[in-house]
């Protein structure tokens, strides 16, 4: 049975910074649902991932920032008042973005070969104190097989899963449900996926 870690524990915490800093893959608690969660920076990993949810690399991957000025390093950020009025009210929150990326900075296959990266500031502290110690966004699709119910607690995370990752973190994944996913990188803002916000 793998180490069980606490997202909650200063200690576990530290050692929850070193295990996605070395590149690892862990089960992990998002404040929307469980993730399975490594580094954007570590391609294999990333491609484990695709392989662990059995998921369609003409997909790409969300990816979790611990703040705007985090996200900037990542994007194109070409944005008019209308668009940065969303991000003020939504951010830190259930509201995944898609902008256009800086592709320099974000591999292709995190991207599934688009230019465009999907983008979420979780509400949630100790979250984002662990994406700060980390210093890189994490790569976050849902912890699931692909097509079917993303869990929002430890419990509902098949076996497959958890035998295929490298260490869990446990915590409570306080809003239950997958975030909302809007595009904006057109003139006008479209809703991808329907989700725990309205817009």
């Amino acid at each position: 049975m793998k180490e069980i870690l606490r997202l909650t524990d200063p200690n576990d915490q530290k050692k929850i910074i070193e295990n996605f800093t070395q590149g690892m893959i862990g089960l992990f608690p998002t404040d929307t649902v469980f993730g399975i969660c490594c580094r954007i920076d570590d391609i294999n990993s990333v491609k484990k991932i695709f392989k662990i949810k059995k998921r369609d690399k003409s997909k790409p991957f969300l990816v979790l920032c611990s703040n705007y000025n985090l996200v900037k390093k990542y994007i194109v950020d070409d944005l008019d008042n209308r668009k940065r009025e969303i991000i003020r009210k939504f951010w830190p929150g259930p509201l995944t973005i898609i902008f256009n990326a800086n592709i320099e900075n974000s591999d292709s296959i995190v991207r599934a070969g688009r230019d465009t990266l999907a983008v979420r500031v979780p509400n949630n502290m100790d979250i984002t104190n662990i994406i700060k110690g980390i210093g890189v966004p994490l790569v976050a699709p849902s912890a699931n097989i692909s097509g079917q119910l993303a869990p929002a607690n430890l419990s509902e995370v098949s076996r497959e899963i958890i035998d295929a990752v490298d260490f869990i973190v446990d915590g409570e994944c306080t809003i239950k449900s997958p975030s909302t996913i809007v595009d904006i990188t057109k003139n006008d803002i479209v809703v991808v996926r329907a989700g725990e916000i309205k817009v």
